[in-house]
């Protein structure tokens, strides 16, 4: 007769664990630290990722605002020394970048700006009852 057994977990097993101690003093003590240093070690990339992504971000609005700011202060200018048609032009080239983000503002998200959702429907023509 076979017996199978399994465990899901972070740690092995307390009978495992009481094993490796009774084999080696203090090896549960170092594996229980290991475990505590793997939750550490993670939850510091997590909030060091999260914090690039959102500086990544704020820098990109930056950028783009800079972007957009000086095209309107050069085609001012080209308005001014009487080249309205290249002053149209820098302001559009200028404010490229944030087109889509208003026209996307204006006519709300679309089904490529939000994720799919995944829903489990049974077959509607199944003949099963168990469905």
């Amino acid at each position: 007769m076979a017996v199978a057994k399994s465990w899901s977990a972070p740690l092995p097993h307390p009978s495992d664990l009481a094993g490796y101690e009774a084999v080696l003093p203090g090896a549960a003590d170092r594996i229980l630290q290991m475990a505590e240093e793997t939750i550490q070690t993670g939850s510091y990339v997590e909030r060091t990722l999260a914090t690039g992504d959102a500086e990544a971000i704020r820098r990109g609005q930056w950028i783009v605002w800079s972007i957009v700011v000086t095209s309107i202060v050069a085609a001012l200018i080209c308005g001014l020394i009487g080249q309205p048609w290249l002053g149209a032009a820098i302001v559009g080239v200028g404010s490229a970048p944030i087109l889509p983000k208003i026209v996307r503002s204006i006519r709300g998200p679309s089904e490529a700006d939000t994720p799919a959702i995944a829903t489990a429907r049974p077959d509607v023509n199944s003949d099963r009852d168990d469905i």
